[in-house]
């Protein structure tokens, strides 16, 4: 079962995470660590690595806020790049 270390140990060295974002985190590794849905495990694997490494919902809408006041919603822009990055660096079994 994750703990509150696992989930302190996915921010970036040096940041002082709120208390809110450790909890935050800690229950997206529960949820991940729970989440028996798909038989494949390389297949799970790839998914939950993804589902910890995204940025929150909250984070997400301001990357899209930005790149939208920024004229960058494309391939250039913030939004993109970050969810892009996670998805390259966690690849499914089959792509």
């Amino acid at each position: 079962m994750p703990t509150r270390e696992d989930a302190l140990a996915l921010f970036p060295e040096g940041y002082v995470p709120s208390e809110k974002e450790i909890e935050k985190k800690l229950e997206q590794l529960i949820i991940a660590y729970n989440d028996v849905e798909n038989s494949s495990y390389e297949y799970s694997e790839a998914i939950e690595n993804r589902k910890l490494q995204y940025p929150s919902v909250e984070q997400q809408l301001d990357l899209l806020f930005k790149d939208i006041d920024n004229d960058t919603l494309d391939k250039t822009g913030d939004f993109y790049t970050k969810l892009k990055t996670v998805k390259d660096n966690n690849p499914k079994p089959s792509e």
